[in-house]
This record gives structure tokens, C-alpha cells and sequence, in this order.
């Protein structure tokens, strides 16, 4: 039955939240980040300490710093666009422009943060990833949970993850509809719904600064953590005596595949398209990542990018010095070539789709779905989903044994 709210209006954002809810255990059980293979060291390792220590300081260098770098500076730019949002709010002008460029520097935000979720290593991954889920806790994230903070008029942020950060930011900035996502029966909300648009933006916009500061704060500690003249973590992880090279290179690995296979090919894909078993209808469009947004499938090809330059390496760097550079050294070019050219298909067909992927995921016949492939693209969010499984078997399977490399305790099975 639909729900409507206190105005007569259908309540899709309570649809939303209430759906949403239905798939959250699976993060539990797949994890937000990389594999773990903890500190012991790969049976029978193939290349040197030194070999391997290129391949981190590489990864770390010339791809992980530069790309955390960007992260804190374009945060630092979508401060700014709220706060000039805000201002245009409380004197009510230019409102849709202001608003516009907020949501632009929060795509752009979103982006390279989107690259950075590909390789999951480091101080984002302590503390059981609360560094990370405190900048990006999807699939954790409520609507209802945020509107209760925004009514509440709260001074501070609060400790649950799932009000917080770059997905709470977008909900308040995209979200078209300025009532809440809650039921009757939540005390904070009650009355917010009578408030004016413009009383309602201002409650917004003053939890948005919050967010978009401690998001911002968040940035540039993980920019100095890795950049090589301040917390210079990349050295700092190869001098640690803790592990051996092997075991970090693996690290890394795991890392990679454990996103490309759990969270791009499994939560981004396999859910909304109904081929996971998580989906009990045809398809599940209410689970995409970014249903206020509908930038999905853009988020989706940069995690292909962030897996895909650390995979080869820096183009202004020593490419021997990379995962792709090892398989070479193993006979294993034709492997990397495969895997390299399936990339570049799944982000050409991303960029041809000129749909969002809550558009490509409406009403999937299942049988034409379990179809698709990537040659026959039956269905193209299906076939998005058989790009990216083509890159995953690889990865799992010839990868790992090429380079002796143990898999990731979380794509011991695959149901999707």
C-alpha cells in the first residue's frame, strides 16, 4: 500500500527508507572495505621484498595521496557552494542557482571520493572502517534518521553513522521534496511538515554546514595522512616490520577485488537488477546507491577507475611497478591486457547508456536479465552487471593464482 503523508502526498522517500532497510544486513556481511588477510605473509611469494614495496609505493604515491589530495580539495569547494547556498536560502535569492552549483560540487566531491572506495587500505580501514563510514556510510544511510537531526535543529553531529556524511549531504541537497521521510509517529519530526519552504531549507542548511565541515575536516587529515611530506603513510606502511611486503601487497590486492566483486558487481549491481537473492521482487530500483542524485552508474565507473589505476600503475610512473607490471613478469601480459580492455568496455558502456540506473532497473524481466550478457545486451543494466562479473572472474580466478596471491576472505563464494 502506499503511503501518503499528512498533505495527501505519496511519501516516496519513506518508501525509499523503508525498502532500503531490507538489504542493509548484506553490508554486514560483505563488509564496506577490502579484503583482510591480516599480517601473514603469502606462502611461496614470487617476487622480492623490493618488488613488492614498488608496487605499494606506486599505488601509494603516485595514485592512493594524489587522489585523497583532490578528495580534501573539492570538499573543501562544496563548503564553500553550501555556504553560499545558505546565504542565497536566508534572503531568498538565486536560491536554483546556488542550489545547482552546491549539488555540481557535491557530484565532483562525490567522484573522487567514488575513486577512492576502490582501494580501501590504510587509515580509512581503522577502527573497523569507521574513518570511512563517518565520510560515506551508504548503504547504512536513513533519510528519516537525517530529517530527525535537521528538525531537532541539532548544534552537533551525532554519533549514528547512518546521519552523517557525503550521503547525507546529498539527501538534503537533492532531494526535491522538503517534508520528511518518517512516519507519524516519530516525535522529532512532528510538526516540521507545517513549517514554510523557506523555514524548512534554512533547518536544512544549518545541518548541512555541519556535515559538510566535519566531511571537509575528515579530507584533509586522510590528504596529510598519505601525502609524502606529512604523515607520509606510504613509507611509513613499507617500513612496518609487522608485515611482510608480500602480505601488504596482498593487502592491496584484496582490497581491489573485494570491492569489484562485493560492492560494485554485488550492492551496486546485483541488488538493483534483481540477480541477487537479496532482491525478492524482478528488480529492486529503490537500492541503487544514489536514488536523490541518480548518479549511480557514475559512481560506479569511478570505482572502475580507481581500481584500474592502481591495477596498471601510473602512466607518469614505472607501470613495472604495479599489479599489471608483476603479471607481465609472470607470463601473465595477456591476462592484464584482458582485464584492462574490459575496463575501458564497461566504462564505454556506462558512458553510452543515457539513462540513470534507477531508469535501467524499472521493471526487469528476470528471464531476459539472466540473459544478458556482454555481447547480448538484453537487458543493459543486466549486461552492465556482466562487464563488470567478466573483470571479477578474472580478477578471483587468474589473478590470484598468477601471482600466488590469497583471496579475500569475502568473495569465498559467489552468489551473483
Amino acid at each position: 500500500m502506499m503511503r501518503f503523508n499528512s498533505h495527501g502526498q505519496c511519501n516516496s522517500k519513506r518508501l525509499f527508507s523503508m525498502a532500503h532497510r531490507s538489504f542493509i544486513a548484506v553490508l554486514l556481511l560483505v563488509g564496506a572495505c577490502g579484503g583482510d588477510t591480516g599480517s601473514s605473509p603469502v606462502e611461496n611469494p614470487l617476487f622480492t621484498d623490493e618488488e613488492y614495496n614498488a608496487v605499494i609505493r606506486q599505488a601509494g604515491t603516485a595514485v592512493i595521496s594524489p587522489a585523497y589530495q583532490r578528495f580534501s580539495t573539492n570538499t573543501e569547494k562544496l563548503s564553500q557552494a553550501i555556504d553560499s547556498y545558505c546565504q542565497a536560502v536566508a534572503v531568498q535569492e538565486n536560491v536554483a542557482t546556488s542550489l545547482n552549483a552546491a549539488q555540481v560540487a557535491w557530484s565532483d566531491s562525490m567522484a573522487d571520493w567514488q575513486y577512492l572506495e576502490a582501494f580501501q587500505v590504510g587509515p580509512i580501514t581503522e577502527q573497523a572502517a569507521t574513518p570511512r563510514n563517518m565520510i560515506y556510510s551508504w548503504p547504512l544511510t536513513s533519510p528519516c534518521g537525517v530529517d530527525r537531526e535537521v528538525a531537532s535543529q541539532v548544534t552537533t553531529l551525532p554519533t549514528s553513522l547512518n546521519r552523517i556524511g557525503m550521503d547525507a549531504i546529498s539527501y538534503l541537497l537533492f532531494d526535491e521534496d522538503l517534508n520528511h521521510a518518517c512516519t507519524d509517529s516519530v516525535t522529532e519530526t512532528q510538526g516540521f511538515n507545517d513549517l514554510t519552504d523557506q523555514a524548512k531549507q534554512q533547518r536544512r542548511c544549518s545541518y548541512l554546514k555541519l556535515l559538510v565541515a566535519d566531511v571537509s575536516e575528515r579530507a584533509q587529515q586522510l590528504a596529510q595522512a598519505w601525502n609524502p611530506e606529512e604523515g607520509a603513510y606510504t613509507e611509513a606502511w613499507i617500513a612496518d616490520t609487522s608485515q611482510s611486503a608480500s602480505a601488504k601487497a596482498n593487502v592491496l590486492s584484496d582490497a581491489l577485488v573485494a570491492y569489484m566483486d562485493q560492492n560494485v558487481k554485488g550492492l551496486k549491481l546485483a541488488i538493483p537488477t534483481g540477480i541477487a537473492s537479496i532482491c525478492s521482487k524482478s528488480s529492486c530500483p529503490e537500492s541503487v546507491e544514489h536514488p536523490f542524485s541518480k548518479t549511480s552508474l557514475e559512481s560506479i565507473a569511478a570505482n572502475i577507475k580507481g581500481f584500474r589505476d592502481v591495477f596498471q600503475g601510473s602512466q607518469t610512473q614505472k607501470e613495472d611497478d604495479s599489479f599489471s607490471g608483476l603479471l607481465v613478469q609472470q607470463d601473465g601480459s595477456s591476462l592484464s591486457e584482458r582485464i584492462l580492455a574490459s575496463v575501458e568496455h564497461v566504462l564505454a558502456k556506462i558512458s553510452d547508456t543515457g539513462k540513470t540506473l534507477t531508469e535501467l532497473t524499472q521493471a526487469i524481466d528476470q528471464a531476459a536479465c539472466q540473459a544478458s550478457t556482454s555481447e547480448s545486451r538484453l537487458v543493459e543494466a543486466c549486461a552492465i552487471h556482466a562487464d563488470v562479473k567478466v573483470i571479477t572472474d578474472d580478477l578471483r580466478g587468474d589473478f590470484l593464482d598468477i601471482l600466488n596471491l590469497k583471496t579475500p576472505q569475502q568473495v569465498s563464494g559467489d552468489n551473483d
